[in-house]
């Protein structure tokens, strides 16, 4: 996992409605296009598994990944905390533990309280699906009882002398969770670790017989999650590795942070740096992409072409155990769930566990309430699809059959009206108790309204029953109301050129999606093409990292670019009014941003988890008539 350097982004989009969003149906927005998942040399073979074990995983919605071990000692997070080298990432600085205390941590590491049955009995009971173990993270600390190093749970050194992967193998079936392996691939204990083309080849051969022995001692293993912190295929010679996970687990779900890219003739110990596919002039290629995408601390945007899972952890600011760590929210934690399922996505946090192997309190307490809530209204995230309203301010809604189950997160007013839709709705309740008054209108559009009273604060549940499967619905949507939605739009420069990171994404009226600029960029500007000219009065903007330190606002009159707003900061809802103007180009320009943190954070909004990160980066760059 990447360190948590910063908080958790925003876990749900703030309501636009106050700027005037339109009860206007516009097409539904498909995800956006983009490499195949088997595109590359052996993809097309081994990069996916089967279709059912897929549709299986999908239904699967909540799971838990355990981030522990000796590290939770110091505090700190757990493998960034180590100070020394970072083989390969030495641009990420390096932790406060000096390198000889944390790789000793380990001879008073006991795990006496460590009990997975009763672990995996709080998980079954907070509604959770599958269970993660941390197998092996950064530092190189084995879980299990590896044949293949002494720096293992099981050393003569290490008072714990138990195989706690074996244990964690067996609460999984014991109870009924899916069992999942989490595997960092990078290694900063281990001696061979990328220092020469020899050494690497010889790590190489020893992680592949890491990931052999877990995925054939302990049984069904139905997810791996490796953590290559953008290693390319060549790096763990993917091309090996795949087959033999596959053939060992042949239903098993693997993760897109195993050389999900390539460059052909890259040296195989040379760790490619954020700055050097800056231009995008690199051969990049599709390499292993595995069946699911890995969003980090962040809710991914709809994407229900291919699967996709939020990870985070319950604390605020890192994985590992802190005592001094704030935790989420029971509301936080619900609603991000909700929002992650409306997006057809799955949500795997992590609670904290002590150094001796016991839960934090206040995550048991988080867990216990998850558990409630899901007892009650599971019905409406389990056995679901996300979809078929794209997300809103509102929030997201859910399916199954001919059900769609309506999730407000959030109220724009007395009524929430819904884009038209290809069915006819036959009858409505509200699943969270009280009354609604649900009504379609003649151009398919629905009404919602629910008394004050039974609105809840967690999320109000409308579910409405349709005379057709919910799938074929076809619903348009609420547009905001914005002149720039969907217009032609050019930028200064864009992220490693790629199309992830594309000025179309500041227009899209999705805020999940955003325009980047290249690392370290001081200066550039967004133009937008609003295809005639028009009155222009308001400005709305959502900056992603807040590195912006000065901008303008700018409209084009007989030739000259003139500013409307002038400013320091943005932040993550910027909004100003201004005298309205004619004008038909409008243009946003950035003109100072400090640096990015050292940390890349950035990767917690990537999908495809590249080693890279961008400048400045707008989510949303929305223009609008009048206030």
């Amino acid at each position: 996992m990447i360190a948590s350097s910063c908080c958790l982004v925003a876990v749900l989009v703030s309501a636009w409605l106050s700027l005037g969003a339109a009860s206007v149906a516009v097409p539904a927005e498909q995800p956006k296009d983009r490499p195949s998942a088997t595109d590359g040399p052996a993809g097309a073979e081994y990069s996916n598994a089967p279709r059912d074990a897929v549709e299986a995983w999908r239904q699967w919605k909540f799971g838990v990944l355990v981030q522990w071990n000796m590290s939770s000692f110091t505090e700190t997070e757990i493998a960034w905390g180590r100070a020394g080298r970072r083989w390969g990432l030495e641009w990420t600085g390096t932790g406060t533990v000096p390198p000889e205390v944390y790789d000793n941590l380990y001879k008073k590491f006991k795990a006496e309280k460590f009990d997975a049955l009763r672990l995996c009995r709080i998980y079954k009971d907070a509604g959770m699906r599958y269970a993660l173990f941390c197998n092996k993270h950064h530092d190189g600390f084995c879980m299990w009882d590896t044949k293949l190093s002494n720096y293992k749970i099981t050393a003569p050194e290490c008072p714990a002398g138990r195989d706690l992967t074996k244990e964690w193998a067996e609460a999984c079936r014991a109870t009924g969770l899916r069992h999942g392996v989490y595997f960092s691939q990078p290694d900063w204990y281990h001696p061979d670790f990328i220092r020469s083309p020899d050494s690497q080849e010889r790590f190489i051969k020893t992680m592949h017989g890491w990931v052999r022995e877990l995925l054939s001692d302990y049984g069904k293993v139905d997810v791996i999650f490796f953590d290559g912190l953008g290693g390319l295929a060549r790096n763990w010679d993917s091309a090996e590795l795949f087959p033999m996970v596959r053939r060992l687990q042949p239903s098993i779900m693997i993760n897109c942070r195993c050389g999900a890219y390539d460059v052909k003739d890259f040296p195989v110990n040379r760790w490619m740096q954020p700055s050097e596919d800056r231009w995008g002039k690199l051969p990049m290629a599709r390499g292993f992409a595995g069946d699911f995408d890995t969003p980090e601390q962040t809710i991914g945007r709809m994407q229900t072409d291919r699967p996709w899972e939020t990870c985070m952890p319950l604390q605020n600011g890192q994985w590992s155990y802190s005592s001094k760590a704030s935790m989420k929210t029971l509301k936080q934690v619900l609603q991000t769930l909700v929002s992650v399922v409306g997006r057809d996505g799955n949500l795997m946090v992590s609670p904290a566990l002590k150094p001796d192997g016991s839960m934090d309190p206040r995550a048991e307490e988080l867990l216990a309430g998850c558990g409630k809530w899901l007892r009650q209204y599971g019905t409406s995230i389990y056995q679901t699809r996300g979809g078929p309203y794209y997300p809103t301010p509102f929030g997201v809604s859910t399916y199954r059959d001919d059900t769609i189950f309506v999730h407000v997160l959030h109220w724009p007013g007395d009524t929430l009206v819904l884009p038209p839709i290809q069915c006819k709705l036959v009858s409505s309740q509200l699943l969270t108790g009280g009354t609604a008054t649900v009504r379609q209108r003649p151009d398919g559009a629905i009404e919602i309204a629910v008394p004050g009273q039974h609105r809840q604060d967690i999320d109000t549940i409308v579910v409405m029953k349709l005379d057709g499967p919910a799938k074929e619905a076809k619903p348009g949507r609420l547009a905001l109301g914005s002149l720039a939605t969907g217009k032609a739009v050019r930028a200064s420069n864009v992220f490693s050129n790629s199309p992830w990171f594309a000025p179309t994404n500041a227009v899209d009226d999705d805020a999940h999606t955003r325009w980047a600029t290249d690392f370290a960029t001081k200066k550039a500007w967004l133009e937008v093409d609003l295809g005639e000219e028009k009155t222009v009065g308001g400005v709305m903007i959502k900056e992603d990292l807040g590195l912006v330190r000065k901008f303008e606002v700018q409209v084009k009159q007989s030739g000259q670019w003139i500013p409307v707003v002038k400013g320091q900061t943005m932040g993550e809802d910027f909004r100003k009014n201004f005298a309205p103007v004619k004008a038909r180009h409008v243009r946003l320009v950035i003109l100072d941003a400090a640096a990015a943190p050292q940390l890349p954070a950035t990767l917690y909004h990537c999908n495809s988890h590249m080693v890279a990160f961008p400048g400045p980066c707008i989510w949303e760059f929305q223009v609008f008539a009048d206030q």
